[in-house]
């Protein structure tokens, strides 16, 4: 019996998993994966003898044996959706026979099971008032399947007795790449009618082929729906494909007593965990929250965005609520409103509502295929640890309220983050990388702050370009933030992690008042970079010049100590923190000593962007305060 190398992945991943509208959506998409992947390897262990050597095999634990609703209610840790390893068959057609069953009998197979145990509970339209032929038409939808939205691409390669891991990772990662390259676009002939509002790529499920027809019935018969009008599973309005509908019901399989997280939930962690400490204010909280989980009970499905006022408005505006929704909104308005009041009327340095805005963080290990390659014996295992220790760290009974694990597999992952935590948890993952991986390792990370009500999908997009920005940086190892604005406006910062990043956490952290050595207005950032903005041109020519850099430097010194208030103390104190914030929590020389040279205000600008937004739409109330002197005295 020969021994040979495998390589299998499946595809396609990204876009997959961007397919999403809220977050469970995009939670189910990544549970699908991981489940799709360990049915795959489960059957190569049983035929072919498979040794998985990436991911490392304690991975796969957790999955063996299970059904989707298990996966999506318990396990924590995602399998990667790429594997490779040793396998044993007497031929290699054997092995070609083994392999080119596996979609047909892993993949559709288990999207089969899934897709009908989504619908046979949970049927979406139970009292739709249509005819006898569309409820046909639905039936027999809901029966039938849609082919499976994931494939499977693999290689397989004949290895020598004497196994040199190393060399065949190698030989089998440069296989995989060809022919993932290379392999033949498959058409999609579908029907002339609108396509999915979540994954713009299949067309819409309705009983009727045309476009106007089907339009019609959406708009006719789903939004009259009541669960639709309580915006339970689907909302008025929302045209989704068959996967999609899958996934969405899908979702709701691993209920289990407990939700998964919404992005209003995520977004408002920080807000709460704020007002929990008040004991003026945690009353009135622990009032709001008990109100809120009467209206879950109702099968409402995100109580959470009731933490908004914007939302709130919505819902009491709302048309065809059932009497009992209708009369829950509005206990909740009341005691929301008693809440505000108490805020207004006190000296928290709380806003009244939550931030809107919450981050996508996105990373990924950079050249691990090369470095796994290089010491197969050594990094599964450490990357396996490194993805166990997120999963910790974040963990709700730990630090649950900073950041929401979406997906953990390897070297890569997902999570939410309020806004108000985002730069903290991005850094807190690339130190972990850097503990338990090694300081040779290195680590992209692309963010997208965005606003909570917007589709998921997109910011997942957004996501993974900033984490390709991050990765053609010279030498990679960097972040990128991208935000896009509630108006649809987006500007981007993209820098090496350290000295940039370690400025504007300390920014925003002086800025919201949460720094000991001082506090630093709000205004600051906008008038740094207005100054910046009003310097001659040809600005790149100018900068290479290191006295006018000096000039330059001297001015935001200036205007930074005009915007310092230091706590109070003798003047030689003073004059020390002032040089401490400068110079240590703002790096204010870093800014403009030779390596900025020729690259003009644009990373400057940028980053001064970023800090007053993030300063700005955060749960915190951030202040303009008095101008003072470089001395301390006020103006």
């Amino acid at each position: 019996m020969a021994d040979y190398i495998f390589s299998l992945g499946l595809i396609p991943v990204q876009e997959f998993i961007a397919e999403a509208r809220r977050s469970r959506d995009l939670r189910a998409g990544s549970a699908m994966l991981s489940w799709l992947m360990s049915k795959v390897l489960e059957k190569l262990e049983k035929e072919v003898e498979a040794k998985v050597i990436i991911p490392h095999p304690g991975a796969l634990e957790p999955f063996k044996g299970k059904k989707f609703p298990e996966i999506l209610k318990q396990v924590k840790y995602s399998i990667p959706n790429r594997a490779s390893g040793y396998c044993a068959a007497d031929s290699i057609e054997k092995l070609k026979s083994v392999f080119s069953a596996l979609p047909e009998q892993c993949l559709q197979k288990s999207w089969k099971e899934l897709f009908q145990e989504a619908f046979q509970h949970n049927n979406p339209f139970p009292q739709i008032a249509g005819s006898e032929q569309q409820r046909e038409s639905i039936q027999k939808a809901f029966a039938n399947p849609p082919e499976c939205p994931i494939q499977l691409i693999w290689v397989i390669q004949a290895v020598a007795d004497n196994k040199n891991k190393a060399r065949d990772l190698e030989r089998i990662r440069q296989l995989y790449d060809d022919v993932k390259r290379t392999r033949p676009i498959i058409p999609w002939n579908g029907k002339s009618i609108s396509k999915c509002d979540q994954c713009g790529r299949r067309e819409i499920f309705a009983p009727e082929d045309t476009f106007k027809k089907a339009w019609e019935w959406w708009q006719k018969q789903v939004k009259e729906h009541p669960s639709v009008k309580e915006g339970i599973r689907i909302e008025a309005g929302e045209r989704l494909c068959l996967v999609c509908l899958a996934k969405r019901f899908a979702a709701y399989l691993g209920d289990s007593g407990k939700r998964f997280p919404s992005t209003s939930e995520v977004t408002s962690r920080v807000w709460r965990s704020k007002i929990e400490k008040e004991p003026e204010l945690a009353p009135l909280l622990n009032d709001l929250e008990r109100e809120m989980g009467r209206l879950r009970v109702m099968r409402f499905d995100d109580p959470e965005s009731l933490y908004y006022q914007r939302s709130l408005q919505k819902w009491e505006n709302s048309k065809g609520l059932a009497k009992e929704i209708e009369s829950q909104i509005g206990e909740i308005k009341k005691v929301k409103s008693a809440l505000a009041k108490k805020l207004k009327s006190g000296s928290f340095e709380i806003k009244e509502d939550p931030s809107n805005y919450l981050a996508v963080l996105m990373f990924d290990g950079d050249n691990m295929g090369l470095k796994i390659a290089g010491k197969p014996g050594e990094l599964p295992e450490k990357l396996h640890r490194f993805s166990a220790a997120i999963i910790e760290k974040y963990d709700e009974q730990n630090a649950g309220k900073s950041a929401q694990v979406f997906y953990i597999g390897g070297d890569e992952g997902l999570l939410l983050a309020p806004i108000e935590t985002a730069l903290q948890t991005a850094n807190e993952i690339r130190n972990l990388f850097a503990e338990v991986v090694g300081d040779d390792c290195t680590l992209s990370m692309g963010m997208t702050i965005f606003d909570r009500q917007r589709p998921l999908g997109g910011a997942i997009r957004l996501a993974r370009r900033a984490l390709e920005t991050s990765k053609a940086l010279e030498g990679k190892n960097a972040l990128t933030i991208t935000i896009q604005t509630a108006s649809g406006n987006e500007f981007s910062s993209t820098a090496h992690w350290g000295a940039s990043w370690d400025r504007v956490s300390n920014a925003v952290q002086l800025i919201a008042g949460l720094s000991e050595k001082g506090k630093l207005s709000m205004g600051w950032a906008f008038e740094v970079e207005n100054f910046l903005h009003s310097l001659p041109n040809p600005l790149p020519e100018r900068w290479g010049d290191a006295l006018f850099r000096k000039a330059v430097e001297s001015e935001v010194r200036r205007i930074t100590l005009r915007k310092l208030q230091l706590p109070p103390g003798p003047p030689a104190e003073k004059k020390t923190r002032r040089k401490e914030i400068w110079e240590d929590q703002l790096l204010g020389r870093q800014w403009f000593d030779d390596s900025a040279a020729g690259q003009g205000i644009a990373p400057l600008s940028n980053q001064l962007h970023v800090i007053a937004f993030l300063c700005r739409e955060s749960a915190y109330q951030a202040e303009y305060l008095s101008e003072q002197k470089e001395e301390g005295e006020i103006l």
